[in-house]
Formats: C-alpha cells, structure tokens, sequence
C-alpha cells in the first residue's frame, strides 16, 4: 500500500495543470527544485538560515530582533516565528524531540542582503529572475512561483522589481 505522501506526491504529479506550477519533465526534476528551494536562501556572512537544525541556533542566528514560540498547532508540537529586520521564518519542533529537531514552514523577506539561487535579490528586475529559473518559474498576477513537488519560492513584483521573496516549505 502506497504511504500518504507518496500518494500525495503521485496525485500532484498528475496534476500537470496546477496553477503556478510549470510543468516539469518528471518527478525528479521537481525534487530537484525542491532541494534547490531549500539551499536558496543566503545571507551574508551567515550562510542559509534553513540549514538551522537546533532550537538554540534559532535564537542566535543573525541576531533575530524577536523570538516567539506557541503550543497551537497541535497537541506536542510547538510554533515559533524569528523576526529579524525585513525578515521571518516560521515553523515548528515536536515537543517530544524540544531542541533537536527544527522544521520550517516559511521564510520571508523584503530585505535586499538575501541572496537566493546564488543571484536572485529583493530588487533585481523580473527579467533576471524568469531566466534564472527558467524554464519552470511561472508568472501569474504580480507574482512569479518557482515550484516544485513540495516547496515553492513566491517572488512578489512591483513596478518591474522583485519587492518581497517567500519560500513556502513543506514538512511532515
């Protein structure tokens, strides 16, 4: 029997018409943009804020201006979001693994230090970033999404220039 997220998995793949979402040639080549959205962002001097695997490291990365934790989601796990100027990341750790395991949901900036895909900035023009990621990145509205099966790295446009970069990551 087929486990959850390979079903999952199997289902968006047929789903080639997903909106946002170029098609790709195979499965492979989104889990390889999926990884590629994880090692995207970089900061300087810090590197990639999602190589963070410890709850302490979260804390002190980047000196973040605020550190804020939450038992919302559900029953043993907890929420967090770091801000630091122009900046969040958000996810959450199960309370059965406190301090060892750290997951991230989203990171999002208007900042203009993040680098993402080794040449991708808050400011560069919309040209740069469609054929840095070409040919899967998708223009739809003021936005250009570059998906994969499971991540996705929103670029929100303004007058011609990229104003804010999201990575939407997913976790089990």
């Amino acid at each position: 029997m087929l486990g959850t997220r390979k079903m999952i998995r199997a289902f968006l793949f047929l789903l080639v018409a997903v909106p946002g979402v170029a098609p790709a040639q195979s499965l492979d080549d989104l889990e390889k943009i999926d990884v590629a959205i994880r090692a995207a962002p970089e900061y300087p001097g810090r590197d990639n804020p999602l190589r963070i695997t410890k709850k302490a490291e979260l804390k002190t990365w980047a000196n973040p201006t605020g550190y804020e934790e939450k038992e919302d989601i559900m029953p043993g796990v907890k929420s967090f979001i770091v801000r630091w100027p122009e900046a969040t990341a958000s996810g959450f750790f199960p309370l059965s693994h406190c301090c060892t395991e750290v997951f991230f949901g989203e990171l999002v900036t208007t900042a203009k230090e993040w680098t993402f895909f080794g040449k991708i900035k808050v400011g560069d023009k919309e040209d740069h970033v469609l054929s840095t990621l070409a040919p899967t990145a998708v223009r739809e509205n003021d936005k250009i999404k570059y998906c994969g099966l499971n991540e996705c790295a929103v670029f929100t446009i303004k007058k011609g220039r990229v104003s804010k970069v999201a990575l939407l990551l997913y976790t089990d």
